[in-house]
């Protein structure tokens, strides 16, 4: 819930506005539970969540951010305690790049498997135009860098997650397919 940015008090405005169904209840008795758990552990326990808290909190702080560069790869959604910390990062750092996986606009057939990340990349645009940075996008090339040069790997990549699957009309004699045993045989 705190990675969320849910609070008790927003489980019980939640519960208010549900008023006379069963939901309300459960968010009433979990805000409950939750406020409880949150006392009980504050000066005693930090969990990770609050630890990202903590750190949105001190960024401004840091000195050494104003001359750090960030590179962000490897994530197709952030949470919203994610983006807190990145809006605080990102008018104190020297640069930002984050990288993205996103299949071209012009092609509709894989669009569906990207919306989470195309999503991503809107908060994130969101997030920088709130804090008045500039914003570069650089779409890599798609076509022009070729891609796989076999026919059936090239085949598999553009239609791996494509629904409905375009079948391969040619014989597949030079792509073979295993498993192993752990990711060191891999």
């Amino acid at each position: 819930l705190k990675g969320q940015d849910i609070s008790p008090q927003r489980l019980r405005s939640s519960a208010a506005a549900q008023a006379g169904m069963m939901v309300a209840q459960k968010l009433h008795d979990i805000s409950l539970i939750y406020a409880e758990s949150n006392a009980y552990l504050q000066g005693r326990y930090l969990d990770r969540d609050d630890y990202l808290n903590l750190l949105v909190d001190k960024i401004s702080l840091a000195s050494f951010l104003k001359t750090s560069r960030f590179w962000i790869d490897g994530f197709s959604t952030f949470s919203l305690q994610s983006l807190k910390i990145l809006a605080q990062l990102m008018p104190v750092v020297k640069a930002m790049t984050i990288s993205l996986t996103l299949a071209p606009v012009d092609l509709p057939r894989d669009r569906a498997l990207f919306s989470l990340t195309r999503q991503a990349m809107h908060r994130l645009q969101e997030v920088a135009r709130g804090a008045g940075l500039e914003q570069k996008v650089f779409p890599l090339p798609t076509e022009s860098s070729g891609g796989p040069s076999n026919p059936a790997l090239r085949h598999l990549e553009q239609e791996l997650f494509a629904y409905p699957a375009r079948a391969l009309p040619d014989p597949i004699t030079d792509v073979d397919i295993f498993a192993a045993a752990n990711r060191s045989s891999e």
